[in-house]
C-alpha cells in the first residue's frame, strides 16, 4: 500500500477551484472554517444545546455479523449528554454517532456557519460526526458521489483516501458502497495476507487537525478513524462530473429504495447476501476470500 500526503492550502477560490475541485484532488484547507463559531464549541456548550437529545451509537460492523449488510445498524441509544461524558473521558472505546444531524434538531446552530466563497455551491445538508478514540468508520464512498468538505474539531482524525478506481483493490462488496476489508485490521501481516490486492493500493492518509478542512473529491473511497475523542461537521456538494450525477440518482432513488425493502425481509436478505458472497469470490477466483 503506498499512501502519501495531501496538499494543505489556503481556502483560496481560484486555487481551489482550478488545482482540486476540477481535476478533483484531495486537499486540506486551513482557514475554511476561520470564521465558524463552531470552533469554540466545547463539551459544556453541547451539552447546555443538546445534552437531552437521544443519540444512537454505532460500533465495529465486521465485529457485529454486519459486513454485508448495507446500512450498519445502531448497537443501542442513549442520552448525547452520556456521550458527551464519554468523550470528555477520552477513552479509548469504539463508540460513535453516524450522520448526527444536530442542526436539524437546534436549528439555531447554523447561524455559526459563515462558508468561504470558493465557487462551489455547498448544499444545505449539514451533518456532524462524534467519535470516542478508537473508533472508526468501515471503509466506503458516499452512495450520493457528493463532494465533502469534512472540518474538523476538538481532536483528530486520521483519513484513508482512495479514488472510485481502486474498488477492486479495496474488494468492494457487490451492491453496496462498502469494502470487505477491516481497515481497522489491516496492521497485522496475517490479515493482509487475507487480501493480498491491498498491497497495490495508491491514496493518501491524513491526520486533520482541529480547525482543518479536507476536501474529498465524488466518489471517493474514505476510512475514519478518530485518534482522540472528536468531532467533525461536514458540508457537501453536488458531483461535477455526470457519470456521477447518474449513479447518484440511481444509488438514491433505486438502490436505496432496493436495499432497504432486502432490509426488511430475512428471506430476501438470505438470497441477496448469497448472491453478493457469489458474485465475490467469482471475482477474486485466484485466491480464497473468507466470508
Amino acid at each position: 500500500m503506498e499512501l502519501q500526503n495531501v496538499v494543505r492550502i489556503h481556502a483560496q477560490k481560484e486555487l481551489f477551484r482550478e488545482n482540486f475541485y476540477k481535476p478533483q484532488i484531495p486537499c486540506v484547507m486551513s482557514d475554511f472554517t476561520q470564521k465558524w463559531g463552531i470552533r469554540n464549541w466545547d463539551i459544556d456548550y453541547l451539552k447546555s444545546v443538546a445534552g437531552n437529545d437521544r443519540v444512537k451509537l454505532f460500533t465495529n460492523a465486521y465485529d457485529n455479523g454486519q459486513t454485508l449488510d448495507t446500512y450498519t445498524k445502531a448497537q443501542s441509544e442513549i442520552k448525547f449528554s452520556d456521550y458527551l461524558d464519554i468523550l470528555n473521558s477520552n477513552e479509548e472505546i469504539d463508540l460513535r454517532l453516524f450522520l448526527f444531524d444536530i442542526f436539524k434538531e437546534h436549528p439555531e446552530l447554523t447561524a455559526q456557519i459563515e462558508n468561504p466563497d470558493l465557487g462551489v455551491n455547498l448544499l444545505k445538508y449539514r451533518f456532524s460526526f462524534f467519535g470516542a478514540r478508537n473508533s472508526a468508520t468501515r471503509m466506503h464512498f458516499d452512495i450520493d458521489y457528493s463532494n465533502v468538505f469534512l472540518s474538523q474539531f476538538m481532536g483528530r482524525k486520521k483519513v484513508l483516501l482512495f479514488d472510485r478506481e481502486q474498488a477492486f483493490n479495496l474488494y468492494q462488496i457487490p451492491y453496496t458502497t462498502h469494502s470487505l476489508v477491516d481497515f481497522s485490521k489491516i496492521s497485522t501481516p496475517e490479515y493482509l495476507d487475507k487480501f493480498p490486492n491491498l498491497k497495490n493500493l495508491k491514496g493518501y492518509e491524513i491526520v486533520l487537525q482541529p480547525g482543518e478542512t479536507l476536501f474529498m473529491p465524488s466518489g471517493y473511497w474514505h476510512y475514519v478513524s478518530y485518534v482522540d475523542s472528536s468531532f467533525s461537521v461536514a458540508l457537501r456538494s453536488l458531483p461535477n462530473k455526470i457519470n456521477y450525477i447518474l449513479a447518484s440518482v440511481n444509488n438514491v432513488f433505486l438502490v436505496r429504495q432496493l436495499n432497504k425493502l432486502f432490509d426488511y425481509s430475512p428471506s430476501l436478505k438470505k438470497v441477496y447476501d448469497n448472491l453478493k458472497i457469489n458474485t465475490m469470490r467469482k471475482r477474486y477466483a485466484d485466491h480464497k476470500i473468507e466470508l
